[in-house]
Parts: C-alpha cells; structure tokens; sequence
C-alpha cells in the first residue's frame, strides 16, 4: 500500500466527489493515484470570485492508507500524465473562454439595443458599434484557434503550441470581450441588477487555470525556438 500525507489545493468538487485523481511524489518521482474521498483528513471550501458554481476546496490528507493497486500508470510517470491532462485541458480552456465571451457579448448587444441616450439607442452611436465590432472579431478569432488545436489532438497530432496559443489568446479576448460588455452597461454593469460582471468573474480565472497567460507564451516560444 501507499501512505499519503500532504494538501491537495484547489480541488475542484474538494468534499463533495467520491474519487480524487492525485499527484504525489513516490520514491521513483510524481506518481498518480485514485483516492477514495473519505481518506481525507479534512475538506476546506475556497470562496472565488467567480466559476461560483463550481466547488473548490482545500484538501489534507494525514497518513492516508492507499491500496497498491489505486496507483495510476506506472509509479514515476506522473508528471507525463499531468502534462497530457493539461494540454486537453487548455483546449478546454479556450472553448469556455470562447463561451463566456459570446454570453458576454450577446448582453451587450441586447442592452445596446434596448438603452437610448440623447433620443437613440446605444446601438446607433458609432463608439459603440465600433467596440461591438472589435468584440465580435475577438471571439470568432478565438473560436477558430480552439477548433484547430481540437482538430490536431483528435487527429492525433502534436498540438501542444496549438493548445497553448488558442488558450492564452482565448482566455485573454474573453476578459477583454467582458470588460467591454460591462463598459457598455455603464452604471448597470457594476450592478448586480444585472449579471453581466458574472461573465467577467469567470474569465479571469481562465487567464491562471490550466497554466498562466505567461506560462502559455514561454511555451510557445519554445516551440517556436525548437522548430527553427
């Protein structure tokens, strides 16, 4: 068997999930493990500022007793697990980004439309129209960069840069596309009347999760400085 002791940080559904998927490190390196959930000593939920809807918690494990056979893989290779998981991941990332800033967008318009100002809708003013235009090319931009990423992993080729660019691009156009949206909420997108600062909330988690903004650009020059 295995024992584990240590915190498990950011977990997501931490306290209310029945497995935890877990990296720890073993005498031949990072390891993956299946744990079953009522090993944990202790769960502490993590108030966000956003992706409210999802549970993050805190968890300790103390002297955890692991079967052998909950090891994932081969003992060591966890890390070659990790960077698979997180390279789906960012793909991931860039769809959800692309997701909210659409909602985002689509609230703009909508208010624009319905709000007047001097006589005439927002829509009519040509500083609006110019920011929903911006908005829009951002976020097909961004949707064409994770539908290639998504269609090189399921070709099965490399994708790594790929993933890395449609996710900093994306994660970044989204948080972009929401501060714009509550710009032309004015007042109301500082309220909670309206939820459009929701949008904004959970975008800017998707510049840190699954890899920094800074983390996606090293790895991209990487690849670009290997591939010359």
């Amino acid at each position: 068997e295995w024992v584990v002791n240590g915190t498990k940080m950011f977990t997501t559904n931490g306290g209310h999930c029945q497995l935890y998927f877990l990296f720890a490190k073993t005498p031949k390196g990072p390891s993956a493990f299946l744990v079953d959930a009522e090993l944990a000593k202790s769960s502490k939920h993590i108030e966000k500022l956003g992706y409210r809807g999802s549970v993050t918690a805190e968890v300790v494990f103390e002297n955890a007793r692991i079967p052998k056979e909950n090891l994932v893989g081969t003992e060591g290779e966890g890390f070659e697990y990790a960077k698979k998981m997180l390279y789906g991941g960012r793909v991931t990332v860039g769809a959800i980004s692309t997701g909210i800033a659409r909602a985002a967008f689509d609230k703009a318009v909508r208010y624009s439309k319905d709000r007047t100002a001097f006589g005439k809708p927002l829509s009519d003013f040509e500083m609006i129209q110019s920011k929903l235009a911006e908005m829009l090319t951002d976020i097909n931009a961004s949707r064409l960069m994770v539908y290639r990423a998504a269609h090189l992993k399921d070709k099965g080729r490399p994708f790594e840069s790929e993933a890395a660019q449609a996710k900093m691009f994306a994660s970044e156009r989204c948080l972009k596309v929401c501060d714009e949206a509550i710009q032309i909420h004015g007042g109301y997108g500082y309220a909670d009347e309206f939820d459009v600062h929701r949008h904004w909330r959970d975008a800017r988690l998707n510049t840190i999760g699954e890899g920094s903004s800074e983390i996606m650009r090293l790895l991209v020059t990487k690849n670009i400085l290997k591939a010359t």
